[in-house]
């Protein structure tokens, strides 16, 4: 079941779904909050630290506001965009590799919530991971 954010809050979610494709591997993110527009705030605050395997997700409650989430092993791999109160955000980490000996792209994007679902809800089921939020720095 989805979790459903409070009136003060949104939801995100962020899905690594299960591949076959670097499978072995764990990736670590940086999740930043912009204090006002990311537009005009060229140095967000890092507020926690995701770590993601094959077939995982991250799940939280944050404030509304603008984010972005970058990729630790390779700070190009980014996504900025922004958490309403009241709506659920999804974003999935993707692993493209064109052949065995070519090295992998990284991609974040957003997804409708069908999406989602479906690799929630229908495939194996993903597991949630623990994740380092510091709250306190979000407001």
């Amino acid at each position: 079941m989805l979790q459903t954010p409070d009136k003060n809050s949104g939801t995100l979610y962020v899905i690594r779904p299960i591949v076959t494709q670097m499978a072995i591997w764990s990736y670590s993110f940086r999740l930043y909050k912009y204090r006002g527009n990311f537009k005009t705030d060229k140095n967000p605050q890092e507020i926690g630290t995701i770590r993601l395997s094959n077939g995982s997700f991250f799940l939280e409650n944050l404030p509304e506001g603008f984010y972005k989430l970058t990729l630790n092993s390779d700070e190009s791999v980014e996504k900025i965009f922004k958490l309403k109160n009241e709506e659920v955000c999804f974003l999935e980490f993707i692993i493209f590799s064109k052949s065995e000996f070519s090295g992998p792209e990284y991609f974040l994007k957003e997804i409708e919530k069908e999406t989602a679902l479906t690799y929630l809800l229908e495939d194996k089921k993903l597991i949630r991971e623990p994740s380092k939020i510091y709250l306190e720095a979000s407001k």
